[in-house]
């Protein structure tokens, strides 16, 4: 045992020594600098020069979602680029007006436009698939046919006509019914009534006698307040709470059958989108999903806040009745129809948006609870 004992500690110096003449010969050979990182612009850009973009916005930064998102988007560029690509936002009226955008971005009078294709349903009704349809789906599955059941592709055709490269890059939550001077009981009491209400659920109200009527949304309040409007629809609870509706047209509807979720789109004129490097168009694109994710989230929490606030104020919170729902519902159906019959773009994309929620109806009615 004792020899053991001392071959043992024989072995610890002797790894010891061999240890420090180690260390010492590291120490006189000199460690080779690493070359300095490369600076982040020239990272991200490949080599290319940081690029400052003009946008456009439909909406005020002011305006909770609609406008903030816009603002929220330049800011972050702005840090997951380092300074590198400059989206410089613009509020409506700086450059072009709010329902110009598409038009300044397709011509390349302004690089980019924060805009709803709801201003483009004149050109086509077709863009109506990107903005929102009448008794479509929530977010989630709408999201699902515009990523992985061929959505994308489509938009991207539609767009490319006017040599605008789209995406969306923020949705609102489910918009109010509608604001109204009086009750609605039956669909014959839309007769006749002037309607602030756009797009293709605006053709939806025609079918009932009603005059669907196209008014900026800073004049809907004096519209409802003169008697020039007897009803209108706008925007989410939460939007619709800033503007005071409650005081001249008490009776809300919901839900929004005319717009169960709401897209907001980022647009390129396509030759600003190909200054972009690959690695700044995909900054642009982890951006918007960013932006799905925070302003879904913060729809829906703040929707429930929204109409318990509107009802305190004096709203009279009204759900729309079955037979009124059915109402819409039917008339919907033959705007839709009549579209398809008349426009081939739009008979494309309903094709396809129809065979992917069919295709989606079975995990809609077993997947979730109900």
């Amino acid at each position: 045992m004792a020899r053991s004992f001392a071959v043992a500690i024989v072995a610890f110096f002797v790894g010891l020594s061999v240890g420090l003449g180690y260390l010492a010969v590291q120490r006189a050979t000199p460690i080779p600098e690493r070359p300095a990182p490369a600076p982040a612009t020239a990272v991200l850009n490949g080599d290319m020069p940081p690029i400052t973009l003009r946008l456009a916005s439909s909406y005020t930064s002011a305006a909770p979602q609609l406008g903030s998102i816009g603002a929220a988007t330049t800011t972050k560029l702005a840090r997951l680029s380092a300074g590198a690509l400059d989206l410089k936002f613009h509020e409506p009226g700086a450059l072009v007006g709010a329902n110009e955008v598409f038009d300044a971005v397709a011509s390349g009078e302004v690089d980019a436009g924060w805009t709803s294709a709801a201003y483009l349903l004149e050109k086509d009704a077709a863009f109506g698939f990107f903005v929102g349809l009448p008794f479509g789906p929530r977010t989630s599955e709408y999201l699902g046919w515009l990523y992985h059941g061929g959505g994308q592709e489509l938009m991207n055709e539609l767009f490319g006509r006017y040599e605008v490269v789209p995406m969306v890059c923020g949705v609102l939550a489910a918009e109010g019914g509608g604001w109204f001077r009086k009750e609605i009981n039956s669909p014959a009491d839309l007769r006749g009534m002037k309607i602030r209400f756009t797009g293709l659920g605006g053709e939806v109200m025609r079918k009932f006698g009603a005059e669907p009527m196209l008014m900026p949304g800073g004049d809907v309040f004096n519209g409802l307040r003169s008697g020039a409007l007897d009803g209108s629809e706008f925007s989410t609870p939460m939007n619709d709470m800033r503007f005071g509706f409650y005081k001249v047209a008490p009776h809300y509807y919901l839900p929004g059958w005319h717009q169960p979720f709401t897209a907001i789109l980022l647009v390129f004129q396509r030759q600003a989108w190909e200054r972009l490097s690959e690695a700044q168009q995909a900054m642009v694109e982890t951006v918007c999903g960013d932006n799905i994710t925070d302003s879904l989230a913060e729809g829906e929490a703040q929707q429930p806040y929204a109409i318990n606030t509107l009802r305190s104020k004096g709203a009279i919170v009204h759900n729309w009745s079955p037979e009124m729902l059915a109402a819409f519902k039917k008339a919907w159906n033959e705007v839709a129809a009549e579209q398809a019959a008349s426009n081939p773009t739009f008979k494309r994309l309903w094709e396809s948006y129809s065979a992917f929620r069919e295709s989606y109806a079975e995990w809609r009615h077993i997947g979730y609870p109900h």
